[in-house]
């Protein structure tokens, strides 16, 4: 992603990363939303993944609803694994 250090990439949202393209975003937040909305685990997704040097590769992702004491789902936790 182009960044100095894994810990930069928190509280940055895909728009905030320019080696992301825009219609790669538009996906990625749709299947984020997804998540929340519905309160729902997405779990072991196979997703393709642009680069910096422009590559695509393949990621298995998998997202997660974080809740609050009310067990209102108020963010996301993603983990993401090169394949």
């Amino acid at each position: 992603m182009g960044l100095p250090d894994p810990q930069a990439i928190v509280g940055l949202t895909g728009a905030d990363l320019t080696a992301i393209q825009a219609e790669d975003v538009a996906y990625y937040q749709a299947r984020d939303h997804r998540v929340m909305d519905h309160n729902q685990p997405d779990l072991h997704s196979l997703e393709p993944q642009r680069y910096a040097d422009g590559q695509r590769r393949w990621v298995d992702c998998s997202r997660l609803p974080m809740h609050n004491d009310q067990g209102e789902a108020h963010q996301l936790m993603l983990r993401q694994r090169l394949e």
